[in-house]
């Protein structure tokens, strides 16, 4: 058994002020201004343990062993190949919560590949290969642990942030959710995490704040069906990677990024649907929802108290966005707005700090009228797009 310790919580937020991005690893002091909710969720260790052929049994299993972080929510690796294991070595991962998967290591970039994460923070690995190679070494370099601390709730009165599936959920709005998506992604020298939204069977769409480098789409695993059901089991479905970043696809003053996945989920989890109109102030008449997963946490949902309050308002850019009444936490950027009818209202992207100036008292979300014509024009326009649709 490969233990970890889980060490010093981490607890810290990416802050806008004004119009420059600040982020800091650091805790901060609470200041009147809003709050980016991309979550810094874990921590980076390093390993460098190494697997060569001194730790080689008879093949096809050629090692084998579990590694775990007590009480961490989950871990990944960061792995290398030093020497040539040939085509068919693989490494096996069965993680204690959802499937199992592989990584064939004659595809692993010399930088490294981050692993799926390993949910409740424990896994059994296995090294299978026909022929234990002479010289080529495995090497477990990194590992991201999370190691959340408190959390900085945007919460309008009351937290009313629940669980997808829990009874007082109307299920049109947990037939919605199943579209989103927790995205956790390795930025900057830590565990990050977002969400995101199926908008297509192989397009997905978050914040700019979150996914804007080839860095993080390469780390990034968008994890679908990660919920705890009417039963209250904690589900987990696939972990799904991104198949590249473009510049193109990805705007900074709608703080949007759109990304094409290397599978296919939207057979499993339908895709919402795109509004075909421009909403305009009707369509944020009403009670709203959100469905989010704040931090590492499963999917959760706000739809007490979930209304727009003031339309356009200055986002990255002038009136871009809405203001809201949802609860949100870190780690909620991205997640999608919808009104009563389950029509895409807008994109969460900011929030607030209880205690604040007078100047910041709800969440903040990217309007959709301005979201889709820009999505037609730069990504659903490309070839590939129309025909994956």
């Amino acid at each position: 058994m490969i233990a970890v310790g889980r060490g010093v919580p981490l607890a810290c937020a990416m802050l806008m002020a004004g119009p420059g991005l600040a982020q800091d690893d650091t805790p901060v002091t609470p200041v009147p201004a809003p709050v980016l909710e991309a979550s810094v969720d874990g921590r980076i260790d390093r390993l460098d343990i190494r697997i060569g052929a001194a730790q080689f049994g008879a093949p096809p299993v050629l090692w084998t062993d579990s590694i775990a972080v007590a009480g961490a929510d989950y871990i990944r690796l960061l792995i290398r190949v030093e020497g040539d294991f040939g085509p068919e070595a693989v490494l096996r991962i069965l993680p204690a919560l959802g499937p199992a998967s592989e990584v064939h290591l004659d595809r692993i970039d010399p930088k490294g590949l981050w692993t799926d994460l390993f949910p409740l923070g424990r896994a059994t690995l296995l090294l299978l290969a026909p022929d234990p190679p002479a010289e080529a070494v495995l090497v477990l370099d990194s590992i991201a642990v999370e190691a959340k601390g408190g959390e900085l709730y945007s919460a309008w009165g009351a937290n009313d942030i629940m669980p997808v599936h829990d009874p007082a959920v109307p299920p049109a709005v947990a037939g919605v959710a199943q579209a989103v998506a927790w995205l956790s992604f390795i930025e900057g020298g830590a565990s990050r995490a977002c969400t995101g939204v199926l908008i297509r069977s192989d397009l997905l769409l978050t914040n700019q704040h979150c996914i804007a480098s080839d860095a993080a789409c390469a780390s990034m695993r968008a994890i679908f069906g990660y919920e705890y059901d009417a039963a209250g089991r904690l589900n987990m479905g696939p972990q799904i990677g991104c198949a590249g970043f473009d510049p193109a696809w990805s705007d900074f003053a709608l703080d949007v990024t759109a990304l094409r996945l290397t599978g296919s989920p939207g057979a499993e989890y339908a895709p919402i649907s795109l509004p075909d109109m421009d909403p305009g102030e009707d369509a944020l008449h009403g009670p709203l929802f959100i469905v989010q997963h704040p931090g590492p946490h499963p999917k959760q949902v706000s739809f007490i108290d979930c209304g727009a309050a003031a339309s356009p308002v200055d986002g990255r850019t002038a009136a871009s966005d809405f203001t809201h009444t949802c609860d949100t936490a870190e780690g909620s950027s991205g997640a999608p707005v919808f009104n009563a009818a389950g029509q895409l209202v807008g994109l969460h992207h900011f929030g607030f700090r209880d205690g604040s100036a007078d100047i910041w008292h709800e969440n903040r979300a990217v309007l959709a009228p301005l979201i889709v014509p820009w999505l037609q024009a730069t990504v659903l326009s490309a070839p590939v797009a129309r025909a994956s649709e």
